[in-house]
């Protein structure tokens, strides 16, 4: 299939560079793409695409865009082993983590960021059940707990749960959690110090600090029908949409200071014209990165995006590490332009001018060798 890159006056930028926004590649034929994890070194986005009949499993690397085999689930740190229906693929390779029983359907959910643990769930005789693999050893099932969600990065635990949230050392028994302060509703997102929690029912979202053991309300504007929250950072900062209506939303960051905020008043800068935040359905472990979908004002066409929020904060314009003369000649030269997603913009105040002319300066010489 041919791919289209649709500019909108940004260029597709690796993850390191200065430009905030970047439009990721789809193909032709693609109704509507949709990013699902980061990996964790922030040179994988894998995703996923429809066209007027089926879904389609993908992953974006270095700004090109590549197919896999299956929608994907999780992403290794290093982006290398990816997680799709059946097992794990990697190097171009497919690998079934059932062989015993190809006829078995598999569905993985979560993987250890070394790969070597996926969790998820398998078609059995009663009914879908939760499995564990570990590479080397066997696909082993537990009965007892469904909706696996989240794995703690040694493997060791994994957080699930539908109604209420659970969590389970080995398989054979669980431990609820509503018991000790947890909110209820279905697992979305656990830091990796299980310090945070995201849970989220139909038309509610709640973050738990289970250090403080306090339970935060996403409360929805006024005029919102509901605040959905879609993914998480790792000091419980939360990103997902505002619903209004069916028909119209906005992407919005949650903080327990703050509360909900609009996106696209956070980072309406490094928007294109005419497109606005409509929803966030993934953040970077480092929580620098987030992915998901642009809509066209008035329209129907939905862009997926990555956002940096840091990039050329503190005036590296380029995005090359080191504040230098070519950051300096970047704001120089387009001192005075006006709009959305000028690269030059350092403060992000939609003006090219002396205050991102300070920041440049203040900063000159800072991360070069």
């Amino acid at each position: 299939m041919r791919i289209t890159i649709a500019l909108l006056a940004l260029s597709w930028c690796a993850f390191g560079a200065a430009q905030r926004l970047s439009l990721l590649p789809h193909p032709n034929d693609a109704l509507q793409c949709v990013p699902i994890a980061i990996s964790r070194n922030n040179e994988v986005i894998i995703g996923s695409y429809r066209d007027r009949y089926n879904e389609y499993g993908i992953y974006w690397r270095n700004g090109q865009l590549h197919y896999l085999p299956g929608i994907p689930a999780a992403v290794s740190a290093d982006g290398r082993r990816i997680a799709i229906p059946g097992g794990y693929w990697e190097n171009g390779n497919v690998v079934r983590i059932y062989p015993r029983n190809p006829n078995r359907e598999v569905r993985p959910v979560a993987m250890t960021p070394d790969g070597r643990v996926i969790i998820g769930n398998i078609q059995g005789d009663p009914g879908w059940l939760m499995f564990r693999w570990e590479q080397g050893g066997e696909l082993d099932v537990h009965r007892r707990i469904g909706g696996p969600r989240w794995l703690r990065p040694d493997g060791q635990r994994i957080y699930a749960g539908g109604d209420f949230p659970v969590y389970a050392d080995d398989l054979c028994s669980f431990e609820t959690l509503v018991e000790r302060g947890a909110p209820f509703g279905t697992v979305i997102a656990v830091s990796d110090d299980e310090r945070w929690m995201l849970t989220r029912e139909n038309s509610n979202s709640w973050v738990w600090d289970s250090v403080n053991n306090v339970v935060y309300y996403i409360e929805p504007w006024a005029n919102a029908m509901r605040a959905l929250g879609k993914a998480m950072s790792q000091d419980g900062v939360v990103y997902g949409f505002l619903q209004f209506s069916f028909t119209d939303a906005r992407a919005f960051r949650w903080t327990p200071s703050g509360g909900v905020q609009d996106l696209n008043d956070l980072y309406g800068c490094a928007l294109p014209d005419g497109w606005f935040y409509w929803d966030v359905y993934t953040v970077s472990h480092d929580g620098r990165y987030l992915a998901g979908l642009l809509r066209r004002e008035g329209g129907s066409e939905y862009r997926a995006f990555l956002l940096d929020t840091q990039a050329g904060a503190n005036g590296d314009v380029n995005g090359d590490g080191c504040v230098d003369d070519a950051d300096l000649l970047s704001v120089l030269f387009n001192f005075g332009q006006t709009g959305r997603g000028l690269q030059a913009d350092v403060n992000c105040d939609r003006i090219v001018d002396d205050a991102d002319l300070l920041i440049v300066l203040f900063n000159f010489g800072v991360g070069c060798q």
